[in-house]
């Protein structure tokens, strides 16, 4: 169990990391957030997260990073008080994808479109057999698929269709928004990579997904939150047919 305080810290490491993509030191982290503890009680603190596997130090920085354990608590306290999006875009949203609604490529090209745009990572659909992709530009981008074997890996199990959809199929999780990462799959082209996706009914008795893929370095609570009013919104949509 962590303290508040440490939670707290958690937190503070992981915006850090999510906007420089570099490791966070005790004492810049005292400085931005104003946190009311001395350098030596944060780095003791950032002692402890390690110690319990929340964070992990790279060998060539004296800083910190969030684990995949430090992200799932994160999430997990986002869960508890998931943010909505700002409600110009909200109304912006339904606005194009109503628009669309009775062309089912034209909603779709739409919803993973203005989840690209709002996310920065790459999105995605999967409607029956078929998947829909937007912004794969935006994986060559990460300065965590910079290697270039590591980004030919990514991009090459993303291409595999019938492997994306059992993965997406095997941790589905009825209507909520679902986190996965690519150490729960166990598929090493997916390491350090994160799946945001949302369980949607189409016509019919036609069910897909929505959602994106990216570097576990993301905002969550925002792209949380544009995966759930997205994927929300068009099943009202087409459920209204």
């Amino acid at each position: 169990m962590l303290t508040d305080r440490q939670k707290q810290l958690l937190q503070a490491i992981i915006d850090e990391f999510v906007e420089t993509a570099e490791a966070v030191g005790s004492q810049h982290l005292q400085r931005k957030y104003k946190l009311n503890l001395s350098p030596a009680t944060i780095r003791n603190e950032m002692s402890d997260l390690v110690k319990q596997g929340y964070l992990t130090k790279p060998h060539s920085s004296s800083g910190r990073i969030p684990t995949v354990l430090g992200y799932k608590q994160s999430i997990q306290e986002l869960k508890n008080k998931l943010d909505e999006l700002d409600v110009e875009l909200e109304s912006v949203i339904k606005e194009e994808l109503f628009q669309n609604r009775f062309d089912l490529d034209e909603l779709i090209y739409n919803a993973i479109n203005k989840i690209n745009t709002e996310s920065g990572n790459m999105s995605f659909a999967v409607v029956g057999g078929r998947i829909y992709y937007s912004g794969l530009s935006s994986v060559a981008s990460c300065p965590e698929f910079a290697d270039s074997l590591k980004l030919q890996h990514i991009l090459h199990a993303v291409e595999d269709h019938d492997a994306l959809k059992i993965i997406l199929n095997k941790y589905s999780n009825e209507h909520n928004v679902r986190v996965l990462f690519g150490d729960d799959i166990g598929i090493d082209s997916f390491t350090d990579t994160a799946l945001v996706y949302k369980l949607v009914n189409f016509h019919g008795d036609t069910s897909g997904f929505v959602g994106l893929i990216g570097p576990m370095r993301m905002n969550y609570a925002k792209n949380i939150a544009l995966v759930d009013f997205i994927g929300e919104s068009i099943n009202e949509m087409l459920q209204s047919w």
